[in-house]
Order: C-alpha cells, then structure tokens, then sequence
C-alpha cells in the first residue's frame, strides 16, 4: 500500500483553523488604534456620519450631534475591552476641529484644557484629533487610557493646537484658548476665528486672529449699526461705537484680522493689534 503524506491533511487542517479564528473573530480593525499595544476590534465604522448615526453611537447630549466646527469624518465604535463597555470614537481630521467641538461637550472652562470632561452619566476626552466617549462608571482617570489607548496622529490630554502659539501670549490668561467658529460678531462666518483671554489693567480681553475674515467682512460688519470703517495705510479698521458695551477694534489687511475687545486702554490696544497682525502669517 503507498503511504499517505500527513501534508495535505496539515494543510487541510491549518487552512480550517484560520478560518475558524476568522470565522469567530469577525471584527475589523482600525489602523493604529491599539489598547496596550494590541489592534482593537471595531464594532462599527461610520465615514461622514450624520446626526442619526452620532445620536445612536451615544452623542446625545445637547449639542453634540451637529459641531460648529464641522462633522467629525469618522466614527468608530470599539469593541468591549478591559473598560467594560464600548469606547466611541470621533475623528474629526485635525486637532482645531476637534478642539472646538470639544468646548461644545465640555461641562466647565477648565475641562477644556484638560481634555476631560463628565458628559451625562459618561465622560468624554479629547486627544488631537481625536473625540472619545465611554461611561463614567468605568472611566479610571486620563493616565490610565492615555498610557492604554493609541490613535492614529495622537497627542496628550493637555495639549492645545499649536496654532494657539501664534497668538500673543503677553498677559494671557493660561486656559482661555478658543475656536470660534460659525459666528464673530453676531454675523453668521464660514471662518475659523482664534481667540484668547488677555489681562487688560485689571479688564479682561479678548484677543482675536483669523487668515479668513478679510475687508469684504469689515465692509458687511460696518453697514450694520454701531459700526464705524476706517482706512488706516492700506488696512482697514472697524470700531465699535455701542457706548454702554466694552470696546471693539478690529484690523484687516490682505494677512487677515487680528481684533481686540473689551481692553479701555487704547495704547495697549494699539500695541496687541500690532504685533497679533505681524504673527497672522502663522495661521493655517
């Protein structure tokens, strides 16, 4: 009798154990999004979602469906791991969009800089581009995923966007850094506005910057009442004159705008448009 080689049957058997472990996986994974340096499983992926589909991933709290900043353009829900019940993931593209859709979960002013927030009966967190939602029973502090969790372009909790660099940082108020987006000035924008809090002598300001919002904004800006239009060498300024409000000053050339309000002291005004208007280039 010819003897029967065991490498068919080998074959045979290995290929029927791939296809059992695939069979009984049957989980995708994410590039780059790792829980101790293992792949996680996604449960479900989303490109674009919308308001339905963020609502039904968990991002129900008020605000959270549409971002001023623009819709995230990934949604992730992860597999069950060690936390003990799914992680929800956002992908907003970049760490601004993310930043300012953030200020619109966060429960306090100072969740903003630290990248934590209690959101409902869960906590939400943001990591660069990155949004996360998971429930608060399970949450064990921002050293404990932040060592776990990688994503994709990942950065620590308390890091802002590097853009926020740009802006003067005389007197600043550390935790003020903000992403205006969708309205400046009570007009409706397609422009991303930078903004931070300065001391002012005792007053607290805002300085604002932004690549977007040029002369065809001052000119729509200045129709409206209690707004006046200056031209200044080539540049052009817009001033508030509501008298019983805090004072506004805005200055727009071909760089963009950099702005302040609520600072009564014109030299120091003057000093911060300045300089904000010399940095403008930095923006992206």
């Amino acid at each position: 009798m010819r003897p029967v080689s065991p490498f068919p049957i080998l074959r045979a058997t290995c290929a029927a154990l791939l296809l059992l472990q695939a069979c009984s996986d049957g989980i995708s994974r994410e590039p780059g999004v790792e829980w101790q340096g293992k792949p996680l499983g996604v449960a479900e992926r989303v490109a674009r979602p919308d308001d339905d589909a963020l609502r039904a991933a968990g991002w129900a709290a008020p605000g959270s469906a549409t971002f001023a900043s623009g819709r995230p353009r990934l949604l992730l829900r992860i597999v069950p791991g060690e936390w003990g019940d799914t992680l929800r993931l956002l992908d907003f593209g970049d760490e601004v969009a993310a930043y300012a859709a953030f200020q619109q979960l966060a429960a306090a002013p100072e969740d903003i800089a630290s990248g934590v927030s209690p959101c409902g009966d869960r906590v939400c967190f943001r990591r660069g581009r990155w949004i996360g939602l998971l429930d608060a029973w399970s949450w064990k502090g921002e050293t404990w995923i932040g060592s776990a969790l990688a994503l994709p372009g990942d950065a620590p909790f308390t890091t802002i966007p590097q853009i926020f660099g740009s802006l003067l940082h005389q007197g600043r108020i550390p935790g003020s850094e903000r992403v205006l987006a969708g309205e400046f000035m009570g007009r409706d924008v397609e422009a991303t506005v930078f903004a931070v809090q300065a001391d002012c002598r005792g007053d607290t300001a805002l300085i604002y910057a932004s690549r977007e919002l040029t002369a065809g904004f001052a000119r729509e800006l200045a129709r409206g009442p209690g707004w006046r239009l200056d031209t200044l060498a080539g540049r052009l300024e817009v001033f508030s004159e509501f008298a019983e409000l805090a004072p506004v000053r805005l200055r727009f050339s071909r760089k963009g705008m950099a702005g302040v309000e609520g600072c009564f002291d014109e030299k120091l005004t003057s000093g911060w448009l300045s300089r904000q208007e010399r940095a403008l280039k930095k923006l992206k």
